[in-house]
């Protein structure tokens, strides 16, 4: 059996726990709806759980018939959605287009991170190619013999070999820190 991936919306969580009690099918079917633009191939059986999950964060639940006729209905017709309605939620969400990316986020991330976290290459004098500031291990932290390694590997590869120094003297973590530091921007209150 094959396990689909849902990308749940983080924003429609917090946008759900902030509805009173009147605007609750209203909210519900927005959330719903936005989940879906976000996960188009899920059938009916795949959004019913989420759509059970979502409706969870309401102080005071809909019921379960409710929820199966949002859901059917969200899923039988396509509705146009955007992240408007949760701009105020949206810096929760890592999928939303009123969050401001990663790369303004860290400190100087403008000057050496392209829109989608890639690094700038001409800018730190690496090959022409896809590289991330996690890519990176900090060799300082190594053994002797370990960053020998890396060193000789990031030559044979045309890659400057203290490309980690180089992005720290610019102000950058890498590596493990970087990945960290991404994840915590993800899952940001």
């Amino acid at each position: 059996m094959v396990k689909i991936m849902i990308k749940k919306v983080p924003c429609i969580y917090k946008y759900i726990q902030d509805t009173k009690k009147g605007d609750r099918n209203t909210n519900f079917f927005k959330a719903i709806n936005h989940l879906r633009q976000y996960n188009r191939t899920l059938s009916f059986d795949e959004l019913l759980p989420v759509s059970l999950e979502v409706n969870k964060c309401f102080n005071d639940p809909l019921s379960e018939r409710e929820v199966k006729a949002v859901t059917l209905h969200v899923c039988k017709t396509t509705y146009f959605s955007s992240c408007y309605s949760f701009k105020d939620y949206c810096k929760h969400c890592r999928y939303g287009t009123n969050r401001k990316p990663f790369k303004d986020k860290i400190h100087r991330g403008w000057m050496i991170l392209n829109k989608d976290n890639t690094i700038k290459t001409d800018k730190v004098g690496l090959p022409k190619g896809t590289y991330y500031l996690w890519d990176f291990q900090d060799t300082s932290k190594l053994n002797k013999d370990d960053k020998l390694k890396v060193m000789r590997l990031r030559e044979e590869k045309g890659i400057n070999p203290l490309i980690d120094e180089v992005l720290k003297l610019k102000g950058f973590k890498v590596g493990d820190e970087a990945l960290k530091q991404l994840k915590d921007y993800w899952e940001e209150d």
